[in-house]
């Protein structure tokens, strides 16, 4: 395919290793290929994110008003909130120096200003700070680009998921199908790679170490251990079943994350029994992308594949380090699951709370509006709550590689109470594995 003969590196990689560029494309089974394979995945998913976010940013820049503000809001919510405020603040700073944005008078110097007494409360003096258009712009276009590489994060694992799906659905012969399959599983630990390369980045930088980045690495290092077992399991009957895995594990992450976020973000009026419907739909989609492959196929999964394992006598070690793996992957589907219930617990509580509670809250939005008309993001702030029972009351939602739900009032204690104690802002509980800014939207 590529005559690369002579050429300097190809020649010293062929000499030595016995590395071609053919033979990485084609994902010929020696180690040295895995590794180079692997190394070209790394790099391509990095591009293939980067790729996804410039579109996905695009695409959000395009969207109506009420979505860019729903964004906005989220960001809005958070500086109001003063647990949250010093990282939004440090956030905004940075990328206002990057981007050579004057930012003066800062948001700080609002709220400095209620300190002295210029302002009745805090969110007058961040409500304020953002009556001026040019700077709701600002941050309007942070809280795009800052949502633009969350989905991308998400998004990038239709990548695995393709590749599976073509092993599985459209090759016709078993070189085809090695090939892909196994260039679905090296994108998917081409990732794997590079996250677990940034968390050990920040650990060692001196960026602490949370729940989140303890999750990660254990959720990484179970991938990782496994990559050696299911690439030397392709040629086998288990092929067929590992592809499908990759498909259902990776690709369906991807088919997720658009919903999730067009239930937090779109224009749906949880006051109609349409939106209500539409928002009960773009939650239960995650019964079909999480529950059912890493609930009931995964237990499919992994009794075949132990007892394959057992049926064709490998040794006791490679018998005993499958079995921790299953153990460990087993813990991480569990986790996922347990996640999506309280997802979909908290969504049917939302509903159920909405048609008790419809008519106190449309009056208290139609005060909030007849009262602020002066700002005109203050309007949409007021719009939003007089149609939309999602910001009467302050609560939180949190993510999870594309899931999310909305908090209870005693998880949300418990955050703001771990938070309080431990520096910086840093969280050690269990919701440390979200993003501090997701953990501010009202619903």
């Amino acid at each position: 395919m590529f005559d690369t003969t002579g050429v300097f590196p190809f020649s010293v990689l062929e000499d030595k290793y016995g590395i071609t560029v053919d033979s990485v494309l084609r994902c010929d089974s020696s180690g040295a290929n895995y590794i180079a394979g692997l190394l070209l995945a790394a790099l391509a998913i990095l591009l293939v994110m980067d790729v996804f976010a410039k579109l996905i940013c695009a695409f959000l820049r395009r969207c109506s008003e009420e979505v860019t503000d729903k964004l906005l809001l989220e960001l809005i919510d958070g500086a109001k909130n003063p647990l949250f405020f010093p990282i939004l603040v440090k956030f905004f700073n940075d990328w206002c120096e990057k981007n050579s944005f004057e930012n003066n008078p800062t948001i700080e110097d609002f709220v400095k200003r209620f300190d002295d007494g210029d302002f009745e409360s805090r969110d007058e003096a961040v409500e304020s700070y953002f009556k001026s258009k040019t700077r709701r712009d600002a941050w309007k276009e942070l809280a795009i680009v800052s949502q633009g590489p969350d989905l991308a994060r998400s998004m990038q694992h239709i990548v695995s998921g393709c590749f599976g799906l073509y092993a599985l659905t459209i090759t016709n012969d078993q070189d085809s199908f090695l090939t892909f399959a196994r260039w679905g599983i090296l994108f998917e630990a081409g990732w794997e790679l590079t996250d677990s390369m940034k968390i050990l980045y920040k650990v060692m930088t001196g960026g602490g170490f949370e729940f989140g980045d303890l999750f990660g690495l254990a959720h990484h290092g179970t991938l990782w251990l496994s990559y050696v077992l299911y690439t030397s399991l392709l040629p086998s009957e288990m092929g067929w079943d590992i592809c499908l895995a990759c498909f259902l594990y990776a690709g369906f992450v991807s088919i997720g994350a658009p919903f999730q976020f067009m239930k937090n973000f779109a224009n749906i009026d949880l006051t109609e029994t349409k939106g209500k419907v539409i928002y009960m739909i773009l939650q239960s989609q995650s019964i079909f992308t999480v529950m059912l492959p890493r609930g009931p196929h995964w237990i499919y999964f992994a009794c075949k594949l132990m007892r394959h394992l057992w049926n064709t006598g490998v040794s006791w070690p490679a018998f005993i380090l499958s079995a921790v793996l299953v153990v460990g992957f087993s813990g991480v589907n569990a986790f996922l699951i347990f996640f999506m219930y309280k997802g979909f617990r908290s969504a049917i509580k939302k509903m159920r709370k909405s048609n008790e509670e419809l008519k106190g809250e449309q009056k208290r939005g139609a005060a909030l509006l007849r009262a602020r008309r002066k700002s005109s993001m203050i309007n949409v702030i007021a719009q939003e709550a007089s149609v939309s029972s999602r910001r009467t009351n302050r609560r939180r939602s949190m993510t999870l590689m594309g899931l999310d739900y909305e908090l209870d009032d005693d998880e949300v204690e418990e955050i703001e109470e771990r938070m309080k104690g431990s520096k910086g802002g840093r969280r050690s509980s269990l919701f440390s594995f979200t993003d501090t800014t997701n953990t501010t939207k009202e619903e």
